[in-house]
């Protein structure tokens, strides 16, 4: 039997496995996907662990033999190395969740970047800070970033839609009312 067996690393939940299954007596089949392990190291394993006859023709391992058995196994250098497999694993998980979470922003700040640089084309795509009333036109804003930003939204609109914007405004004279609070920096 190899010294450095990769189902060593999994004993414990080898021994869950095994006490959960139910049965009495494990053949070289259950054993060897239970350690995924080909059936010739089923075999030592099941000689070691001290075989008992089945149905006459087979042999299998009692399941209190093959628990002492992997139990003895489980040494102290096998625990270690379960213990570091197993904060590894926890390790990686984490990564790969805050990986997960900084990808969807990543491309959620990308989608709002594509989508503010899309030109409108119609008076719904105008941003919720520029409202068109008949004769006026008023543009509320938190910086000159955001000033300048829905002042080019509503210039696009005039370019591609200008037939809306007349109807909307609709009037010889036109007011431009602009809100801004130049105070406070863009986010």
């Amino acid at each position: 039997m190899p010294v450095n067996a990769p189902w060593k690393a999994q004993i414990p939940e080898i021994l869950n496995d095994l006490r959960a299954s139910g049965k009495s007596v494990f053949l070289r089949r259950d054993i060897a996907s239970r350690l995924n392990v080909r059936d010739r190291a089923a075999q030592l394993v099941m000689d070691a662990a001290g075989t008992v006859p089945v149905n006459g023709k087979t042999n299998g391992v009692k399941l209190d033999n093959l628990i002492l058995f992997l139990e003895s196994k489980f040494t102290p250098q096998a625990q270690r190395e379960y213990a570091r497999k197993q904060k590894l694993a926890a390790a990686l998980q984490q990564t790969e969740q805050e990986r997960a979470a900084r990808r969807m922003i990543v491309l959620d700040e990308a989608a709002a970047r594509k989508e503010a640089a899309r030109p409108p084309r119609r008076l719904q795509d105008l941003p919720e800070s520029v409202s068109l009333e008949p004769g006026r036109c008023v543009v509320e804003c938190a910086n000159l970033q955001d000033l300048f930003q829905s002042l080019l939204r509503l210039t696009w609109l005039g370019l591609y839609a200008p037939e809306e914007i007349e109807e909307k405004l609709s009037g010889k004279q036109m007011e431009l009312e602009i809100r801004a609070d130049l105070g406070r920096r863009p986010q």
